[in-house]
């Protein structure tokens, strides 16, 4: 299982990092938060395989 951390991203980027990475990993996203709260912004995201079929488990709070 691969797990990808925003922990190392400073917090005022973290909610841009996981729209860009969401985008380019599983499906163009076109999510917005409003810009008080992206400070806060968290989300977990860990992803398995089995032959041709991915597993994902994106965990983020409403946008």
């Amino acid at each position: 299982m691969d797990v990808v951390s925003f922990a190392e991203v400073p917090t005022q980027e973290r909610f841009a990092f996981w729209r860009e990475m969401s985008s380019k990993m599983w499906m163009p996203l076109d999510a917005h938060c409003e810009p008080r709260l992206e400070s806060a912004f968290q989300a977990h995201v860990a992803l398995s395989g089995l032959g041709l079929v991915q597993a994902t488990l994106l965990t983020a709070p409403s946008l």
